[in-house]
């Protein structure tokens, strides 16, 4: 009775289980497959002035990168001491060890991606739903009488079976990054799984302002 007992638990367990979690074998516990320390992704980066991507600005990835993202937004914004207030596209997904990522890419490319996403509303997709391939590519500034690399990207559909995984993963989560966020940004697109306690609280303040609004009148 007690085996048939824990092999009913059992199943109603693994029926319970989200695409993102696994039984720990030894123990029977439920385990998250992905890692992520909230607000604090593994920090993929692309630098501009060679090309290159990397991991935390140590290991060298070539000069090409392929994800899909989980979840995105683009936004001005000053970060990193700089002085100007630039455009950044800011991207998330889950790399091959199963971490949760970021990868930020300014102005240009930034402007690259914005004007990319007009091709995947007419071909019907959203960025979260695609697999990107993001490649260097070299320009010259004539003015300074040097050269620079830009982000240009390509796409295709990423499987269902990994869809879902992302889906559910940032239904549960907050995906966000907490050093890039500032009071002054200027959130100009966004998807719906980016979410971050900033983000909510302004939302909230503003639905809170609206309802103050009806009030009134």
């Amino acid at each position: 009775m007690v085996q048939i007992a824990q092999l009913s638990e059992l199943a109603k367990t693994l029926s319970a289980l989200k695409s993102y979690q696994s039984i720990e074998p030894q123990t029977g516990a439920v385990v998250n497959n992905i890692k992520y320390l909230q607000g604090n992704p593994r920090q993929y980066r692309f630098n501009g002035q060679n090309g290159r991507f990397n991991i935390n600005g140590i290991k060298d990835l070539g000069n090409s990168l392929e994800f899909s993202p989980v979840a995105w937004r683009i936004f001005y914004a000053e970060l990193f001491g700089r002085k100007n207030r630039d455009l950044w596209a800011e991207l998330f997904f889950i790399d091959a060890d199963n971490c949760v990522c970021s990868i930020m890419f300014n102005n240009t490319s930034a402007q690259i991606l914005q004007t990319m996403l007009s091709q995947l509303v007419y071909d019907g997709l959203l960025l979260e739903s695609v697999i990107l391939r993001v490649i260097s590519e070299k320009r010259t500034n004539e003015k300074a009488n040097g050269t620079y690399y830009v982000a240009q990207f390509t796409y295709s559909e990423t499987p269902p079976e990994s869809l879902i995984i992302q889906k559910e993963y940032a239904a549960d989560f907050m995906v966000f990054r907490q050093d890039t966020i500032t009071d002054a940004e200027e959130i100009t697109f966004c998807s719906d799984s980016y979410r971050s306690p900033a983000l909510l609280s302004r939302k909230e303040y503003l639905v809170s302002n609206i309802e103050c609004s009806a009030e009134l009148t």
